[in-house]
């Protein structure tokens, strides 16, 4: 019987003939992940197939290119699954001791910090883990980069889920490749294969049993949606990668449209109507989104953003969003907030 460090070396050596590796490769070079794929990085480390593969990819890529660069893999501890998260903790540090990558872990209580902030346990847990991976790279100089394992069936999952949600374009763009500090490459490897190819050389993951039941929404489309997708069509996770493809080409567009005025009123406490009036719905919904959010750390929902558009020709009005009311008094907007009187001074001609 061959030791674990035995066949990740076996499986190592003949990853760069795999289909898997030559799609992290292409994912990486086509959306320009390259510079920080060769420079110190961290990685989310679950201790689950995707994440394995994810991290046997990545130490790949340093040795064929002669990278002595370092690799951090970051675990979090849920506190979810009593007993089996604490396993999945111990697996994940014991396969990084043993292809030699630094591991760190973070404990939080996901069930309590849901019940503290209103939130399902799916939303916490991921607020959650990137609150830590942000903490993690932001504490050490030497990081500044996260590896995630989204495939190309996750991809897929999003994608049903937000057309589900009545989603616009932004949302049927499905998972970013990139975005801000956090990089994708495994988007266009299916589920499937990562599990046959692990399976093949004997490599061990650790399995979420919550993955079984149809407890949670995602999990109940990937057992009973997916299947009779690939009834319809074998290639549904190639032409779902293609649909998002052209959806983020459309959002470009969208965004080059609303930046300009973003850039014009993001910093200002309150700006005139004018700068919101005219605008395509797509773009004043993206304007008004993004400004909301950056105002409010919250995104508005479709009927505020319909509210505020149905109004905006009038240079008096006010719409209560989730934490402050958007106000208009005299041509001029800006953000009041419900918990406490407005310091905002608003300054009109007469």
């Amino acid at each position: 019987m061959y030791s674990l460090t035995d066949r990740i070396e076996k499986f190592l050596a003949s990853l760069g003939s795999m289909p898997i590796y030559s799609s992290f490769l292409q994912t990486a070079k086509k959306y320009g992940m390259i510079n920080a794929l060769s420079g110190d990085l961290a990685v989310g480390f679950s201790g689950g197939p995707d994440s394995v593969m994810l991290l046997l990819l990545l130490v790949k890529y340093r040795h064929d290119n002669g990278l002595g660069n370092h690799i951090l893999a970051v675990h979090v501890n849920h506190s979810i699954r009593k007993g089996t998260a604490d396993n999945d903790e111990t697996f994940s540090r014991e396969f990084c001791d043993v292809i030699g990558v630094e591991f760190c872990v973070r404990k939080v209580d996901v069930p309590a910090f849901a019940k503290e902030n209103g939130l399902g346990i799916e939303e916490a847990a991921r607020s959650v883990r990137y609150s830590v991976f942000r903490e993690v790279i932001t504490g050490r100089e030497d990081v500044n980069s996260v590896f995630l394992a989204h495939n190309a069936t996750d991809n897929v999952e999003t994608v049903i889920l937000n057309m589900l949600r009545g989603s616009g374009v932004k949302g049927m763009r499905g998972i970013p490749p990139v975005r801000d500090s956090f990089y994708r490459p495994m988007l266009t490897v299916e589920k499937s294969d990562i599990l046959t190819t692990l399976d093949s050389y004997s490599i061990p993951y650790a399995i979420d049993e919550t993955n079984s039941t149809d407890e949670y929404t995602r999990n109940y489309v990937r057992h009973n949606v997916l299947p009779n997708l690939s009834n319809i069509n074998p290639s549904y996770a190639t032409a779902i990668a293609r649909l998002t493809d052209n959806m983020r080409e459309a959002y470009s567009l969208v965004e080059s449209l609303s930046t300009p005025i973003l850039d014009a009123i993001r910093n200002a406490e309150n700006f005139p109507v004018k700068h919101l009036r005219g605008l395509h719905s797509t773009v004043f919904a993206d304007v008004m989104s993004k400004l909301a959010y950056s105002r409010l750390g919250v995104y508005p929902d479709e009927i505020q953003i319909k509210a505020i558009e149905s109004q905006i020709a009038k240079d008096n009005f006010s719409v209560s969003l989730s934490r402050a009311d958007f106000v208009c008094q005299r041509g001029i907007c800006f953000f009041d907030s419900r918990d406490k009187k407005s310091s905002t001074d608003v300054i009109f001609e007469l």
